[in-house]
This record gives C-alpha cells, structure tokens and sequence, in this order.
C-alpha cells in the first residue's frame, strides 16, 4: 500500500466509525435525552394519566412553568447536533490541507487525525456532556454554569486544536509537493489559516461564558432591583447561544464555500489534464 493509499485508507476508517457511532447516538440519542429532561422538569406532576397529555389545563400550566427549560434544552440539542456536523466535516477537509503522501497524524505529540479506536469514546464522552447540559435546564443556576463550563472546555480544545494544526502547516515535512496540486492546497490552506487564526473565535467563546456570568449576577442581585432575573437569565444565556452557532455558522458557509471552489477546480483541472494526456484513437 501507498504512502496516499494509506492516508486515504486511515481518513476513510475515521470517518467510517464517525459516521456508524454517530447513527446509534442518534438512534438512542434523542430519546435519552428527552427522558433526562422530563425527570429533570418532574413531568409527572403535570401529566398524571395519559389523559392529561390531551387537556389543555395541563399542557397550560406545563409550558407556563417550564418554557424557558424548554428552549434551553432545545438550544443545548440543537447545538450537539451542529457539533456533530462540524467536527465530521473537519475530518474529512484536513487532508486537503496537505499533499496526499504528507497527511500527518500527529505532530510534537499533539494530535492531527484522532486514531479510529478513540472515535466511540469521543462519541460517548461528547453525548455525555450535553446530557448533563440537558438535565441542568431546569435549573437557570446550574444552566449558565453548565454552559459556563461547556465554553471553557471549548476554548481549551479549540487552544490545542489550532496548535496542532499550525504546527502541521509550519513543519517543512508537510509542505505541499511541488506538482500540479500544490496551487490547489495553498488555496485551501489559506483560506483554513483564516478562519482557524484570524476569525475571532476566542471572544466569541468568551461572549457565552459573559452571558452566562450576567446571569448568574441576574439570578442572585435581579430581585433586589425588581427584576425577574429567573426569566432574564434564561434569555440573556439562550440568546448568545443562538448568536454563538448563527456566527460559526457564518463563518463555516465560507471557509465550506471557498474549499469546495479550490476542490472543483482541482478536479477539472485533472480531467482536463487526464484528456489531453490520453492516446489518440485516431489513425495517424
């Protein structure tokens, strides 16, 4: 096997078991998290029987009680479910990074590429913390610190992450080769290296963990000065969540618009190069 065949070969299992985890999370996910959310809240004390489940009396005094733990257990959903689809598509566009025979797997001891054994326990680990988020809903205290300490470890993982990858794209060893792709990589290098280093991904981390602090100081001094700060916590910490992924989200759809350009044009270019190198059939 190829140097590239191997590389393909290491990518492809990745994100192979990514994809065949992912699915039984998914399968059982929603349902687990929906039961630790309906302990958390105490919907029994709502619906006692299966009739109450069509009154309207009960369905009343439900969403009057828990609304705002509603919308904070679909926003912490919803942004597990983002995660997911970010961190599949960053598997599959780092080898692009690099020339097929150069894809490194881990550099000065920090990890590239997540070895196809760790894949299951990233999975678990990852489902674990947004269950907890999940179960913290009902509470606006144990959200925002939920929420505070989901964002530290964010910034911790990003720090590692983009040390990583600028260690990769400094080191001589993985500069791209000199053929015919390399114009193709350095577009998708650059255009990685901005939205990795120059995209300010620190303050807007920083902005949820603020919205969480105000809060919390919402929470505990808000009554004193009139304010529901119950209602106002859920809000303010809500809110920068919906900003956060709307930003991110922003900023994908142009680093995934400018590498899907780099990869058509790549493509072409082969085709057009496969043609004009093919043996004429014409008589000569």
């Amino acid at each position: 096997m190829t140097p590239q065949s191997a590389d393909k070969f290491y990518i492809d299992t990745i994100l192979g078991r990514f994809e065949f985890y992912s699915a039984i999370a998914d399968a059982f996910g929603l349902l687990i998290l929906k039961q630790i959310f309906e302990y958390a809240i105490g919907i029994t004390n709502y619906f006692k029987s299966n009739k109450d489940y069509y009154t309207i009396s009960a369905w009343q005094a439900f969403l009057e009680e828990n609304l705002f733990p509603i919308l904070a257990a679909v926003a912490v959903i919803s942004v597990y479910w983002l995660g997911k689809g970010f961190a599949k598509k960053n598997i599959s566009q780092l080898p692009g990074l690099f020339s097929a025979d150069r894809i490194p797997r881990s550099v000065n001891n920090d990890k590239i590429i997540p070895s196809p054994a760790a894949i299951p326990g990233m999975i678990v680990v990852n489902f674990s913390i947004f269950a907890a988020l999940v179960y913290c809903c009902y509470s606006p205290i144990l959200f925002a610190v939920g929420i505070i300490g989901l964002h530290l470890f964010y910034l911790y993982f990003n720090r590692l992450q983009r040390r990583g990858i600028d260690a990769a794209l400094s080191d001589a060893r993985y500069f791209p080769a000199e053929n015919r792709h390399k114009k193709f990589t350095e577009r998708r290098r650059a255009l990685a290296i901005q939205y990795l280093f120059k995209r300010p991904h620190t303050p807007r981390e920083c902005m949820v963990i603020l919205a969480a602090l105000v809060s919390l100081a919402l929470i505990i001094w808000g009554p004193s000065y009139g304010i529901n700060g119950w209602h106002w916590a859920y809000i303010l910490t809500i809110s920068a969540m919906v900003l956060n992924e709307l930003i991110v989200r922003q900023w994908r759809k142009v680093l995934d618009f400018g590498l899907e350009q780099a990869n058509k044009e790549q493509a072409l270019e082969d085709m057009e190069d496969l043609g004009e190198n093919r043996p004429s059939l014409e008589p000569s």
